[in-house]
């Protein structure tokens, strides 16, 4: 529990701590599917040192905290009031060292902007990273990739911290990387802090034009209009085919929709407005009509998106259903954020 004393406490080891803060922060624009609601303590570290010396403060006082990153995979609740939410996201210095063959990047920085140093360092094994929105510490975290590359990839090391504060460095194979899975996703006592990669040199202009390309092909597939999260289920391969991989009818509809909607000719009429309307009409009609999803991209049925008039219980129920079809071996990337909860009575102050 945490009264009017517990929180004067914390302010004033912030303060004194010169950790960057804000009390009664509207977290909703700061997010970004744009939700959530009012955050007591929204605390930004300026750097490792603070992010070390405010963990260890929060454990010995017992008190609970979410940390997030860009918030690109996170749903936070409008209708929720959060308790201590601790971001990364000054977290974001950079090293390039050629003589050692690697780059040091701490958590909080830019994975679109770390592709661009990849790039003008002329290092390769990165092309793939291109348009994934977040952090450096979201994209290991969940170890993130497209088109055949993982973030994973060329990972020397990753330094850390636990929930009492202690400092510890995880080798590329202690990270336990394997399809949007590591240690950090099954071990929440483990804060990733910052990341080595290995340097492999080559052409610029080859490198470039991957970029170029897996820009283009995004963009083609994912939602860019509304606020989203990217894809809501871990699909390898094609998500419709995957939907109806137990149904011989649909799986041969879905078939015959490719043929006609996915040839050359039809992706170069459509290509200035790429999108599987037909495929979404297709489950819609395939599933029973009370389960109608509502928050769906038109880019794909996998693509969660706000349209300004979202419900957090629907959602729920649409996660639900579209789980339930597609199967339990495809986990959900995305997260609810539930806690650490504010609440206020007459009498107590609490978080949870």
């Amino acid at each position: 529990m945490l009264n009017e004393f517990g929180l004067k406490k914390i302010d004033i080891f912030l303060f004194n701590s010169q950790i960057p803060f804000k009390m009664d922060f509207k977290i909703k624009y700061e997010t970004y599917f744009k939700t959530g609601g009012i955050v007591k303590f929204y605390i930004e570290p300026n750097s490792i040192e603070q992010f070390s010396t405010l963990i260890s403060f929060l454990y010995e006082n017992h008190i609970q905290y979410k940390v997030i990153g860009f918030t690109s995979n996170i749903y936070m609740l409008d209708e929720l009031s959060y308790g201590v939410i601790v971001s990364t996201k000054r977290l974001n210095k950079l090293n390039v060292d050629k003589d050692s063959g690697s780059i040091e990047v701490e958590a909080g920085y830019s994975l679109q902007d770390f592709v661009r140093v990849c790039l003008i360092e002329g290092c390769s094994g990165y092309e793939g990273l291109e348009g994934i929105p977040g952090s450096i510490g979201g994209g290991v975290f969940m170890n993130a990739g497209a088109y055949g590359y993982t973030i994973s990839d060329n990972i020397i090391s990753v330094k850390c911290i636990n929930q009492q504060g202690e400092l510890f460095e995880l080798s590329d194979k202690d990270c336990k990387f394997s399809h949007r899975q590591s240690i950090f996703k099954n071990d929440a006592n483990i804060i990733i802090l910052s990341c080595k990669f290995k340097i492999i040199q080559s052409d610029k202009n080859i490198i470039s034009n991957k970029i170029r390309v897996y820009h283009i092909a995004r963009h083609s597939y994912q939602e860019f209009s509304y606020p989203n999260l990217g894809s809501l289920f871990s699909v390898k391969g094609d998500f419709y085919r995957e939907f109806f991989r137990k149904d011989k009818k649909y799986r041969f509809l879905c078939y015959l929709l490719k043929l006609t909607l996915k040839n050359p000719v039809s992706k170069f009429l459509t290509r200035k407005n790429p999108n599987n309307k037909y495929f979404n009409k297709l489950i819609k009609y395939y599933i029973k009509p009370k389960e109608l999803p509502l928050f769906i991209s038109d880019k794909s049925m996998n693509i969660l998106i706000n349209s300004g008039d979202i419900n957090p219980m629907k959602v729920r129920e649409q996660i639900d259903i579209i789980h339930s079809y597609l199967g339990e071996e495809h986990h959900i990337e995305n997260e609810i954020v539930m806690s650490p909860l504010y609440e206020c009575s007459e009498n107590n102050l609490f978080l949870k």
